[in-house]
Order: structure tokens, then sequence, then C-alpha cells
């Protein structure tokens, strides 16, 4: 299986990524010369041999993972049950759309602290790494101060100065972000937002069941986002708002219809519009609003549209309406605080 978080980054933003698979033989051994064919039945588009470490990298693009192919993977002599895989790569880190050579580490050899119940992985000084373990953890009280949320389900950070790896043999589950800390936005806006929407997305699978809801995973992680940076000061609230109102800048249409923005949906500005809808609806309905539909929509067992329905009326005293989530380019920038 394929990491969902590079899948899902790669399907609905066009990245391109070079992911390395390492094989195994039924002893733990590399797996070199082993045929690896990417395509449709005999139609396979893309064949590569793995090297004397058993490790091949194939390059991910939107148009190949469109596609569903066929995965095979084939050595003379040996059987399916005699060859194991460890995919690689949820640590990628992306530059102009592409992902950067990395290196690969296996996590059973990453370092570690676990403090406060939270388990911070990584790869610089260790004495950096408990400082900046305090600062997550710090992060985490204040995600849960905003949602009003008493437990949550955080990515967890492997901490990275400016070099790039790439994970192999993490746990199945187990959602892993690469943070740079010489970089505020992997610090203080990235790890927020995936946080927050690991919470209350992917934890578990909504997008799975209705890829309709980006308004509320990615817009509820701007939110939070927004808020945590305003509270840090230092002009980070200013940088993200200037990004956002960059993108708007970009978007060719007037209005976004948030539920057409949906998994797959390459419009980055769909962030700058999910943005701008919690804020205006924080103004209408104050924070304890917003926190109450978190905890509604937390405890939900499916997410089809009546249900959201229902707890949008539970939450905000109004029937949900469709134009509601019709939010014009000019509104957007209003909110941002711009004429």
């Amino acid at each position: 299986m394929l990491p969902g978080t590079i899948v899902r980054n790669i399907k609905s933003k066009g990245l391109v990524a070079n992911l390395p698979i390492k094989l195994e033989d039924k002893n733990g051994k590399p797996l070199q010369g082993a045929l690896f064919l990417i395509g449709k039945g005999s139609d396979s588009s893309i064949a590569l041999k793995s090297n004397s470490d058993g490790v091949i990298t194939i390059r991910l693009t939107r148009e190949l993972l469109t596609q569903n192919p066929i995965i095979v993977i084939s050595k003379e002599g040996l059987l399916a049950k005699d060859i194991s895989y460890e995919v690689g790569g949820k640590t990628m880190k992306f530059v102009d759309g592409e992902s950067v050579e990395a290196e690969v580490i296996q996590f059973d050899n990453l370092r570690f602290i676990d403090k406060e119940g939270l388990r911070v992985y990584y790869v610089i000084n260790e004495e950096a790494a408990e400082r900046y373990t305090d600062s997550f953890n710090y992060a985490l009280n204040f995600i849960k101060e905003i949602t009003g949320k008493g437990q949550l389900n955080p990515v967890t950070p492997v901490l990275t100065g400016k070099q790039d790896i790439s994970i192999m043999g993490e746990p199945e589950g187990t959602a892993i972000l690469p943070v740079d800390i010489t970089d505020w936005q992997d610090k203080y806006w990235f790890y927020i937002h995936e946080s927050v929407e690991n919470d209350l997305i992917n934890t578990k699978n909504v997008y799975s069941t209705n890829p309709n809801l980006r308004w509320i995973g990615d817009g509820l992680a701007e939110f939070v986002s927004l808020k945590f940076l305003t509270h840090k000061g230092g002009g980070y609230k200013e940088k993200m708002l200037e990004n956002r109102l960059a993108s708007l800048g970009k978007f060719p249409e007037e209005e976004l219809n948030l539920y057409e923005w949906k998994t797959g949906d390459t419009r980055i500005a769909g962030y700058s519009f999910s943005l701008a809808f919690w804020l205006k609806m924080e103004k209408q309905h104050g924070l304890k609003g917003i926190q109450l539909f978190i905890k509604q929509f937390s405890d939900l067992k499916t997410y089809d549209i009546a249900s959201i329905e229902q707890i949008y009326l539970l939450s905000f005293g109004k029937k949900f309406n469709a134009e509601d989530l019709v939010i014009s380019q000019k509104e957007a920038t209003e909110i941002f605080g711009r004429p």
C-alpha cells in the first residue's frame, strides 16, 4: 500500500514524488534484481529493477495514480509469499512541486523522545529535539483549547534540519510529518494544520466516505492554524494571510462553492475560501459555536450530507443552506481584513 498522505497530496495538488520501495526475501535480506512492473495487466508502462540494497524508486504522478495501476513484483525462483516490501516517503519533502532526493532511514533506527504523551522522532541533536518537543506539546494544548477537545490524534513529527529524509518501515496507521525546525511554516503552520485534519478526518477515513468535506477538514485546520499564528505573534498571522490572499489573487473565478472543492481538486485557493468561511462562522456564532460543531462532527458515525445538516443546525441554530458554502473572492478578501 502506498502512503496515503503522499498519494492524497499528489492527486489533489498535482505534485510529483520519487518514492523508495525496499524489497526483501523471507529471510529479511535485500532482494537484488527483482523486476517491478507497473501498469494494467500485460501493458506495463514502467519496468524497474531493484538495486543491491533491494531498493527501487518509483516516480509517482497524478496521471499514474489516477490509472489505479497494477503493481507486479517478480523474480525467477521466488514466490509471492517469499517477498516482502517496505514503502517509504511519508516524510517526503516537496520543492517546486517535486519531491527532492532524500536520505532513506529505517523507522526503527530513528531516535525519539516521549514527553507528556507525545512521541517526537528526530534526526537533529538531542538538546534541540528536547526543546522542540516542549513546543509541540504547547501547540497541541493550544489546539485542544481552540477546538474544545480533550483528546487529540495528531500527526507524529520527525524533526529535521535542512536535510531531506524519507522513512521506510513505519507502523501501519502512523501519520508521520517531517518538520524542518528552520522553517516557521513547518513548525507553526503545517504541523497545526496536519494535526487538526488528522484528528478530524484521517483517523476516521472521512474523505473515503464523503470527499466533499474538505471545507470541514482543511477549513478547520486552516482556522486553528491562523488562531495559533495569531497567538504566536511575530508577524506569522500576517504572513499566513498574505499567502492565502496570494492564492485568491491567482484564482480565475469570482467565487467558489466549497462543497464542490473535494479531494482531488487542485485549486489551492480552496484553502483560502474555506478559511474565510470559518472566520465568518466565528464572527456570526462565536468560537463556542465552532467548538460545538467540532464536538458534534467528532461524534458522527456517518458523514453524508444529512448528518452534516443535522449537526449544522444543532451547532449554529439555523438550517444548512448550500449557498452558505459559496464564498466570493470579494467576501473572502474582506474577511481577511483587506478592502
